[in-house]
C-alpha cells in the first residue's frame, strides 16, 4: 500500500469518527482522532519486511537489466540489441562493431478516432 493510500485511509477514518461524535467533538475527540490517524499511518508505513525488501530488490534488478542493452540475435557478424525505455522495447543493430541506423515506429492514441505515428532512429 502506498504512503498516500495510508494517509487517505487514516484521514477518512478520522473524518468518520468526527462525524459520529460531532456533537461532542472537543479537544479530547480531536486528539483521539489524531491518535487513530497516526496509528494507522504507522501501521501501513511501518518498517519494510524481509519479504517486501527482497521483492523490491528483485524488481529493481529486473528493471535495471531490462534497461541495459543486451544481444537478442546474432547472424553474419551483426548483432541485434534490445532494451526497454519508457515502457517500450527498443532495438538497434551493430555490424562489425559499426552502428547501423535502425528505424522503429509505433502508434499512440491521441483521442477519439485519432492516432499518431511516431518514428524513432537509433544509431
Amino acid at each position: 500500500m502506498s504512503a498516500l493510500s495510508a494517509v487517505l485511509i487514516g484521514f477518512s477514518l478520522w473524518v468518520v469518527l468526527a462525524w459520529f461524535v460531532r456533537d461532542d467533538l472537543d479537544v479530547a475527540g480531536f486528539f483521539i482522532g489524531l491518535l487513530l490517524f497516526c496509528f494507522l499511518s504507522w501501521l501501513f508505513l511501518g518498517p519494510e519486511t524481509e519479504t517486501g525488501r527482497a521483492q523490491r530488490l528483485s524488481t529493481e534488478a529486473r528493471e535495471r537489466a531490462e534497461r541495459t542493452p543486451h544481444v537478442i540475435r546474432e547472424a553474419d557478424g551483426c548483432k541485434v540489441y534490445a532494451f526497454k525505455a519508457n515502457g517500450r522495447d527498443h532495438y538497434f543493430t551493430r555490424c562489425g562493431g559499426q552502428p547501423v541506423p535502425t528505424l522503429t515506429s509505433h502508434s499512440e492514441s491521441c483521442g477519439k478516432n485519432c492516432t499518431r505515428t511516431f518514428t524513432e532512429e537509433i544509431k
